[in-house]
């Protein structure tokens, strides 16, 4: 089993605090007043977390097509049960907490996988070419969304090892025309469904808007004041190339859309009992 939290304890949620797949394991948390107190690691230093909460669990769900065998988010429930995968924590806390409310109809869940696996993978791809590819704007996107400590160790790292982090971060002309153009061909299908649909799947948020607008959050920037509880660099920050296409991502039905969801948040409060728990300094990045 995984290590499972203190008696009376909330569930542990082990993340990569600006993961996108794990703002969407938060936002389903956060949905039903699921207490959870968040481990945050920093890409690289998440594995041995992950490692041990995996060793010998009882697992409900597994990785998927968007990480390995050791990526967050990871959930480890009081009895010791982990959920690995942020769909199988969305699924678990609807069923559990929800009465299945995220998922009324079978296509609810074949629009998330197709977010999921296709437009979460693409962006990600795209703000960590941005991101990485420019030294200065990673330490701020870490220095945002870890504690001091690690942030200080990050910072040590990106300064010694920047190059190396840039050439292996940053895109090809080609590589980031492809991923525009998957982004681009995703968003026209989305704006043709809201068209004729107020929501992704339907009349009512399911957990195919949770999906869409959390894989849609790293393309738009979305900010802590328009409901993210990840930190991403604010649009005057960033290089002009990935500001104009955020702004224009923005401004489709499709952006508007995911938008509108992440501030439906706003007005709800974060999960009773919810915190955070320093984590041990792993390597550097």
């Amino acid at each position: 089993m995984g290590t499972p939290p203190p008696a009376g304890a909330p569930a542990r949620l082990l993340v990569i605090p600006f993961s996108h797949y794990c703002e969407k394991a938060r936002w389903a948390l956060d949905l039903y007043r699921v207490p959870f107190v968040e481990e945050r690691f920093l890409p690289g230093q998440h594995t041995a977390a992950v490692r041990a909460a995996l060793s010998g669990a009882r697992l409900d769900g597994a990785a998927d097509a968007a990480g390995s065998a050791l990526s967050t988010p990871v959930l480890v429930l009081e009895d010791g049960t982990v959920l690995q995968d942020s769909s199988s924590i969305v699924a678990w806390a609807s069923r559990v907490h929800g009465e299945n409310a995220l998922y009324p109809h079978p296509d609810v869940a074949a629009a998330e996988r197709r977010f999921h696996d296709g437009l979460g993978i693409w962006t990600r791809r795209l703000a960590y070419g941005f991101c990485f590819g420019t030294p200065a704007l990673l330490r701020r996107l870490i220095a945002d969304n870890v504690s001091g400590t690690k942030a200080q160790i990050a910072r040590a790292a990106t300064l010694v090892a920047g190059p190396l982090i840039a050439r292996y971060g940053a895109l090809s002309a080609a590589d980031e025309t492809a991923l525009i153009a998957s982004i681009d061909r995703e968003l026209d299908e989305v704006d043709a469904t809201l068209q004729q649909h107020s929501h992704v799947v339907g009349a009512a948020f399911t957990a195919a808007d949770l999906a869409f607008a959390c894989a849609l959050a790293p393309a738009l920037l979305v900010q802590p004041h328009e409901g993210c509880t990840a930190v991403y660099p604010p649009l005057d920050v960033v290089p002009t190339r990935y500001r104009t296409l955020a702004q224009a991502w923005r401004a489709r039905p499709a952006g508007r859309h995911a938008l509108a969801m992440f501030a439906t948040r706003l007005s709800a409060k974060p999960s009773k009992g919810r915190g955070f728990k320093p984590s041990p300094p792993g390597p550097g990045l």
